[in-house]
């Protein structure tokens, strides 16, 4: 049910950023179509109202499916997806996991990214129900290690600049970095 009136929240969502952005579009055109007086501009705007009308049915179509994008998908309702690099997501349906390929779906409580990389702490394993203190995900390989204690992992964090532990977060934090401020308003 949620994910109902989310989904019907992000169409009205898209259908008032679609007339902004036609308005905009239309109020470009003008006024370019002031400043050179060719009569293609003066055809084009001529009904400004179809024109409007047309543009905003064709950005909020290109706005519906860049919505299921890897760039646009934030997730519908009960669950949330954040884009981490290289196609790769982290989501939360219940808790926070990622889908390395080879490994099934993994579980943790906090975690910190950089460009080639995902760091988590509080691993546990779908498959076989292994537990460990951390795990670093290297986005473009695709190749996940564990570290079962902290100090094997602050030992590889100290040769290979690793982040240290008080620059992991919930999952809550990541979401509202990644969508919040322009995604929130220019984006469905």
């Amino acid at each position: 049910m949620e994910s109902l009136f989310h989904f019907i929240f992000e169409l009205v969502k898209i259908a008032a950023l679609a007339c902004f952005y036609s308005s905009i579009v239309l109020l470009f055109f003008i006024a370019l179509g002031y400043l050179k007086s060719n009569c293609w501009f003066d055809r084009m705007v001529k009904d400004k109202y179809r024109f409007w009308s047309r543009g905003s049915l064709y950005i909020s179509i290109a706005l519906f499916v860049f919505m299921w994008t890897y760039w646009g998908d934030h997730g519908l309702g009960d669950n949330s997806v954040v884009p981490v690099g290289h196609f790769k997501t982290v989501e939360y349906g219940g808790g926070a996991h990622i889908t390395p390929k080879l490994e099934g779906q993994v579980s943790f409580q906090t975690f910190a990214i950089d460009d080639k990389r995902l760091y988590a702490s509080s691993v546990q394993k779908s498959t076989g129900g292994d537990k460990y203190d951390f795990l670093v995900w290297n986005l473009s390989t695709d190749e996940v290690k564990y570290y079962p204690t902290e100090v094997e992992y602050m030992a590889q964090a100290d040769l290979q600049n690793f982040p240290k532990f008080d620059s992991f977060h919930e999952f809550d934090y990541h979401y509202s970095k990644h969508w919040n401020g322009w995604r929130l308003w220019f984006l469905p």
